[in-house]
């Protein structure tokens, strides 16, 4: 009897669909096998096999069908990982699925900051390139960004603030220009 653990380490519901190799006693080439993983779920998607005889052969079929899955060694040490993790002996420890859910907010928390970032350089390129052509120029552009509240959160909730000052060539940074610390 083979395994086949699928594992949802991110906070949003994973949904799945594969197809079971076509030239096996069980596949209908037609069928489509729909999965729904809840966050910090897995399942065995072996049992979903008619008569549960999958071999090597169908569980790797199948494991080419999840974008961005990895192995739990692999999960550990992947950046950019995508949370969703396999294990083809016996369901996937705990401790890896709290790993995982930590690494996916990580990578998330990444992401947000570097769009932040791209979308501060494309607004002070746009305002720098508007000012140019009326014969102007604007300083570098900073943004400021802070976190709301949100409603249920605990009065003591520490609340994110950031500020992205876009550095531009041959302009020192705000922080210089005003002598005070800077924060990077």
């Amino acid at each position: 009897m083979s395994h086949l653990y699928v594992c949802n380490a991110t906070p949003r519901h994973f949904h799945m669909n594969f197809r079971l190799p076509q030239g096996t006693k069980f596949a209908n080439p037609n069928k489509v096998f729909s999965v729904n993983i809840a966050p910090g779920g897995q399942k065995d998607i072996a049992e979903l096999s008619p008569g549960n005889k999958m071999d090597g052969a169908d569980i790797e079929h199948i494991v080419r069908q999840i974008p961005g899955v990895r192995t739990v060694s692999e999960a550990s040490a992947a950046k950019g990982f995508s949370g969703i993790i396999y294990s083809k002996l016996r369901p996937v420890d705990v401790d890896a699925i709290h790993q995982g859910l930590a690494e996916t907010d990580q990578v998330a928390i990444d992401r947000a900051l570097q769009a932040r970032q791209l979308n501060s350089m494309a607004s002070d390129k746009t305002l720098s390139e508007d000012a140019a052509k009326t014969g102007g120029s604007i300083s570098p552009l900073e943004v400021e960004i802070q976190e709301e509240a949100r409603p249920g959160d605990a009065p003591d909730t520490q609340l994110k603030r950031e500020t992205i000052e876009v550095i531009r060539p041959g302009v020192a940074p705000r922080a210089e220009r005003k002598g005070r610390n800077s924060k990077s």
